[in-house]
């Protein structure tokens, strides 16, 4: 039973993939926000207790940069992150671009909310950040 449960909630992290991403804006005009796919995958003990976080990506995701608006996706899966009272976190660079990741299992461990932020070189663009955006999965 207890392995049931585990490969569900396990099909379940990794179908959300295809879950998009609010992105809360500063102003009014953008108060429902663009969206964007975002996914990882949960990995669990044989208790359901969730332990890491891997295979963390998003497509897409909207940046103002200094030469105008553009958008960021992860070129590969961002290394794996721990997971502790459910609880995981990240920040991570490469080749000039920031991406700050957070999330937290909800308590019953079915949905997961977080926020990414995107900042510095974003391709030829220079000088960009995303804000802090809001993103759920479940």
């Amino acid at each position: 039973m207890h392995r049931l449960r585990r490969v569900r909630r396990q099909v379940l992290a990794a179908l959300a993939v295809t879950i998009a991403a609010a992105v809360a804006l500063a102003g009014p005009a953008a108060a429902a926000g663009p969206s964007f796919p975002i996914g990882f995958i949960g990995v669990y003990k044989p208790d359901g207790t969730p332990v890491k976080v891997k295979k963390f990506q998003f497509g897409n995701a909207p940046v103002q940069c200094a030469e105008g608006a553009t958008s960021y996706s992860t070129p590969k899966p961002l290394p794996a992150m721990k997971v502790k009272d459910r609880e995981f976190s990240g920040t991570f660079e490469n080749k000039g671009t920031k991406v700050r990741v957070t999330g937290k299992y909800k308590r019953n461990l079915k949905k997961v909310t977080g926020t990414l932020k995107i900042s510095g070189r974003v391709g030829g663009y220079t000088n960009c950040t995303s804000g802090k955006m809001d993103w759920k999965a479940s």
